[in-house]
């Protein structure tokens, strides 16, 4: 995902536009799949899903994906914050792949 939020405002609002599909490759982390929701996917963007209603799908790429204490906290202070967003777990969050994976999204 570019870094620059100017250059997806007018592209948000073309007809047939729903949403964002960041991917971890974007990310400055090495390994890109130990990164942080927040190191690929810039807040501006969660504004402009906001804004404009759109659906965000992420793939949770860390090796705990929804049993990470991180990708919860990250997911839950966004969806608060951003609560027009539409947020979709990828994948179900590769919840089904963890072991003793309890925690719910309840926000």
């Amino acid at each position: 995902m570019g870094s620059d939020p100017d250059e997806y405002a007018d592209l948000a609002k073309t007809r047939g536009i729903a949403g964002f599909k960041p991917y971890h490759f974007s990310s400055k982390c090495l390994p890109s799949a130990d990164s942080g929701i927040s190191e690929f996917l810039p807040e501006w963007v969660w504004e402009l899903a906001d804004k404009e209603k759109h659906v965000i799908t992420l793939h949770l790429v860390r090796k705990k994906a929804l049993s990470d204490p991180e990708n919860q906290r990250q997911n839950k202070s966004m969806c608060q914050k951003y609560s027009e967003a539409r947020l979709v777990l990828a994948h179900a969050g590769r919840g089904s792949r963890v072991p003793g994976m309890t925690y719910l999204l309840t926000f």
